[in-house]
């Protein structure tokens, strides 16, 4: 059983479809080091919050 299957089955949280759009979602890595998720959390703190564009 893969984890997004075990996400699925527990959670019931489906990673394989966004949950924006709906769409089909590709898994690029899968991230399992504490220090390595903490420095990427910690990136991503940093960066500038912006609103989504205005629609035309």
């Amino acid at each position: 059983m893969t984890r997004m299957q075990r996400l699925r089955g527990v959670f019931d949280i489906d990673l394989s479809i966004c949950s924006r759009c709906g769409g089909s979602v590709n898994v690029l890595a899968l991230i399992t080091e504490p220090a390595v998720i903490a420095s990427l959390l910690g990136h991503l703190a940093k960066r500038e919050v912006r609103a989504p564009p205005a629609l035309a």
